[in-house]
């Protein structure tokens, strides 16, 4: 079971970093593009700015996704570390747990407002508001992934550790 989890894991960090890869590509040559058209060429796009505000969406939620994987978030931990083990996992848990309840609110809020824009159009280039919207709801349920893998394999007490934090093995326990 902790295989297929990991393995599914696996699949979806490297889905989520192409995609970031590819939104950022994408950004960063039609505001190129467009730069061009408007001041050399004085015939701007009207588009660009709709595209862009989506792939930026998209990459900024997905960033955030597999920054759980990467233990990239801060957290303030002065009181958790100086708490006993039993005590961080204790913590662990219901962070685990607060965290398991917001993800789903974003995952089923996310898919409900997605759902409602799907008919609604941009004036520009006239697709569906929903491409932007569902970018909440998807890489919400993939940081429930993420976390669920990371509190598996590391521990609980380590979900939402700081890569820092994980270097810095400066813990009551070790101190004394």
């Amino acid at each position: 079971m902790v295989r297929l989890l990991s393995r599914i894991d696996d699949t979806i960090a490297a889905v989520e970093n192409a995609l970031i890869w590819v939104c950022f590509a994408v950004v960063a040559l039609v505001l190129f593009t467009a730069v061009i058209f408007r001041y050399v060429f004085n015939a701007p796009f009207t588009w660009t700015e709709e595209l862009v505000t989506i792939l930026f969406t998209w990459m900024v939620f997905l960033g955030a996704s597999s920054c759980f994987r990467a233990h990239l978030h801060l957290r303030v931990e002065a009181f958790v570390r100086l708490l006993p083990r039993a005590a961080q996992i204790v913590l662990g848990l219901g962070a685990i747990a607060v965290m398991a309840v917001m993800l789903s609110v974003f995952v089923w809020h996310g898919l409900v407002y997605a759902f409602t824009v799907m008919d609604d159009r941009t004036p520009m280039l006239d697709i569906s508001f929903s491409y932007a919207f569902f970018a909440l709801p998807v890489t919400s349920a993939f940081a429930m992934v993420h976390i669920l893998r990371v509190a598996i394999v590391e521990g609980i007490d380590r979900t939402f550790m700081s890569i820092t934090e994980i270097g810095d093995d400066a813990t009551p326990e070790a101190r004394s």
